[in-house]
């Protein structure tokens, strides 16, 4: 067998071990015999290496003594090891002192205590109460007489039926608590499908109820401003002769005798100017002196920018084709139009702020970005957006299939207006 283990032996120190180690199995050694080289080796490790066809030796390779020695007093001596024509001699020294340590007893994991030298181990192993039967397989258990190999076979399966019905017995109540658990999970599952059902109702019952309320809002506004245009009408027939015949303005409204007064208008205006405040392109913000809706589209003039080195223009031009969506806040406090132009429109505008001489990196125009405050051009009026302002948005938008037109609430306005930090005017 290999050499001994060294944590078999008791006070052995580290240094010791290591001089007293076989480089093959790397345990201490067991029946230590020599090469001519002067390295040494268990006498098992060596006949085992021997006979793996190697005729070297396994730590620095030279070649294994052959001298010439009879077999029989080779099997005689107790100082040379002969094997497959190999000459080793036995290490005495090394033996003797392996000898006389004490080591422990391999079948100390059973139980056994015994510490004893190795002559003497070699002795007591053959004995030991620890070993184990040959028969059955299990230790003697300290029984000097031996033992029934068959009542302790049968002991031992009784063990292991109890244990396995101890096993059988948790794993029924794990299995209860899983199912208890998936029931638990399954229901919380339903609540949430029906606290997402019962979320989606109420959203869009929010979402149905702020559309009436800004509907009606716009209808009050609508209301109002047609009211106010009758009881400002001139009486005389040199007024009601310039509004008939001039083909550029808006007839006045006639209200209809029902519970709710709808403004009808009977011919379409073909262009507005409105006062502007500030306009931004995106994030950048600028200044246009008027804004006119016409047949084209909606047209900036005069414009300037404040947050950037950048010429002035005559005027933007936006087509009402070239949109994608038009919004528009009738509260008198934040009289607001979005507009979304298409990206191919886009580009001639993003050109022209991007001649600038310094650039800001902060600022940012795109309109198919994530991003709503980068999206639009957002043109802040001076004054409350009029009925004329409203006719002529949703009239020249009727055919347009692909932009969206439609009022926003105030908080809608805020939420794309205010969303970034203005600059201060130069």
């Amino acid at each position: 067998m290999p050499g001994f283990e060294t944590n078999r032996f008791e006070g052995l120190s580290d240094f010791l071990a290591k001089h007293l180690k076989c480089c093959i199995c790397l345990n201490i050694f067991d029946r230590a015999v020599s090469n001519d080289c002067g390295h040494t080796f268990c006498r098992t490790c060596i006949r085992d290496w021997i006979c793996s066809h190697k005729d070297d030796c396994p730590e620095c390779r030279h070649p294994l003594s052959t001298r010439k020695r009879s077999i029989g007093f080779a099997i005689d001596s107790n100082t040379l090891f002969i094997i497959g024509g190999f000459v080793l001699e036995y290490n005495l020294k090394i033996n003797s002192m392996v000898s006389e340590m004490k080591m422990k007893c391999s079948y100390e994991s059973r139980g056994c205590p015994e510490v004893l030298e190795l002559d003497l181990m070699v002795i007591h192993e053959k004995n030991c109460l620890y070993r184990l039967c040959s028969t059955c397989g299990m230790c003697f258990g300290g029984q000097l007489d031996g033992h029934d190999c068959v009542q302790l076979l049968i002991s031992d399966r009784n063990q292991y039926k109890d244990r396995l019905q101890e096993s059988d017995t948790q794993c029924k109540d794990l299995e209860k608590r899983v199912n208890e658990w998936k029931r638990k999970m399954n229901l919380f599952k339903h609540l949430l499908e029906l606290s997402k059902i019962q979320s989606k109702k109420l959203k869009d019952k929010n979402t149905r109820l702020e559309n009436e309320i800004q509907l009606k809002i716009e209808n009050e506004f609508l209301l109002k401003q047609s009211l106010d245009k009758l009881m400002n009408k001139p009486n005389d027939e040199s007024t009601d002769e310039e509004s008939t015949d001039g083909c550029e303005g808006v007839m006045a409204p006639e209200v209809q005798t029902t519970s709710q007064y709808v403004p009808v208008i009977r011919r379409p205006v073909r262009s507005v100017a409105i006062d502007c405040d500030y306009i931004t392109f995106g994030t950048f913000r600028g200044l246009s002196r008027t804004v006119e809706l016409n047949k084209e589209g909606i047209t900036l003039k005069r414009i300037r920018m404040e947050c950037i080195d950048l010429m002035a223009t005559d005027s933007i031009c936006v087509k009402w084709l070239e949109m994608r969506e038009l919004l528009y806040c009738l509260d008198p406090l934040l009289p607001v139009i979005f507009v979304l132009p298409l990206y191919e429109a886009s580009l001639g505008i993003k050109s022209w702020i991007d001649s600038a001489q310094e650039t800001s990196d902060s600022e940012e125009f795109d309109t198919i970005a994530e991003d709503p405050k980068v999206r639009y051009i957002k043109i802040v009026l001076k004054t409350c957006i009029s009925i004329e302002v409203v006719n002529v948005l949703k009239r020249y938008n009727e055919g347009n299939t692909v932009c969206e037109c439609r009022p926003v609430s105030v908080d809608g306005a805020k939420k794309l207006l205010f969303r970034y930090s203005t600059r201060s005017t130069r």
